[in-house]
């Protein structure tokens, strides 16, 4: 790596002639490491005992606190040059920038920019539902803007951080809430089983089943995301009626996973789809389905089996 600043002192009083001592820990030389990461001290320098260390870092990387040890020494009296080296390896900067919904999941097609203090960009991405490491970032004061936000989401707050010379992970967050969001909501109702009338007829006597028409409580409804994640749970209420939570625009998946212990289960699956219009104004979306359940009763010995409906309503906030 280039850039990074090295000094070389002397490791023990150096005598030269009579009387003349350079003192330990004297500065003898500064240079700086080329391209290739290569930084020669090329001074003609006494036989002595020296070392180097590392006085200012390439930018994004941690300054080293090692001492670099020269203790040259004559191992030939022909020899008119002593020359040594040493490898050195410095640790950098670590920055792991998240992009995450209210939920905590990873964001997919978020543009986002980090740049310094002086306005000027450093780096961008489009964010693809992993966490972005940046490596070898200069130690300094930055903010992590988001340029453009994925579908559905509304553009995030800027966030400062700042990065220090650590070889530490700095770990930065950015959460992305919904735009818009929608609800969906359930009215459950029943042609129900309420007694027998019995009337004459040619042929005798003829028992008539009477229904009424009755709101459905008790019953559970699970809404999926199309990956197959659960994301909420709907319960009738007393009136048959159940409302979800605020969900994101996008489409899912609405299915009967619990009902009371009287009435048959419908195994159906639903798809909802909750959108925009093109005004960017959230649209209600109309979803009817009508469907038999069975609610069992015995009567007289016999066991009946009487058709119900529910009807589904689903709209957008």
């Amino acid at each position: 790596m280039a850039g990074t600043i090295f000094g070389l002192y002397t490791a023990e009083d150096i005598l030269i002639g009579e009387g003349i001592v350079i003192p330990a820990d004297t500065l003898i030389e500064t240079v700086f490491s080329d391209e290739n990461g290569v930084a020669a001290f090329t001074k003609d320098l006494p036989i002595a005992h020296y070392y180097a260390k590392e006085l200012k870092p390439s930018p994004g990387y941690v300054q080293s606190e090692e001492l670099i040890d020269f203790n040259l020494q004559y191992t030939n009296q022909e020899q008119t040059v002593i020359a040594a080296e040493q490898e050195v390896t410095n640790d950098f900067t670590k920055v792991d920038i998240s992009k995450v919904d209210i939920g905590g999941k990873e964001v997919i097609g978020a543009k986002l920019t980090i740049k310094d203090s002086d306005g000027n960009e450093v780096t961008s991405w489009i964010t693809d539902g992993k966490v972005h490491r940046i490596d070898r970032l200069a130690p300094g004061d930055y903010i992590l803007i988001e340029e453009q936000a994925p579908d559905g989401y509304e553009l995030a707050e800027e966030i400062p951080f700042t990065v220090l010379e650590s070889g530490e992970i700095l770990k930065v967050e950015m959460v992305d809430e919904f735009e818009k969001t929608g609800t969906i909501t359930i009215d459950k109702v029943g042609d129900m089983l309420t007694g027998i009338s019995t009337y004459d007829s040619d042929f005798g006597k003829i028992n008539r089943m009477e229904y009424e028409k009755r709101s459905l409580p008790g019953v559970e409804f699970t809404v999926y995301d199309m990956d197959g994640n659960a994301v909420d749970t709907i319960t009738t209420d007393e009136e048959g009626k159940g409302v979800s939570k605020n969900l994101p625009l996008g489409e899912y998946i609405l299915k009967e996973t619990k009902t009371p212990a009287d009435l048959a289960m419908n195994h159906k699956k639903y798809e909802v789809v909750l959108t925009k219009d093109k005004k960017d104004q959230v649209v209600e979306v109309l979803f009817q389905a009508l469907h038999k359940t069975g609610y069992k009763r015995k009567l007289l010995s016999i066991s009946q089996t009487v058709s119900a409906k529910f009807l589904l309503h689903f709209g957008i906030i």
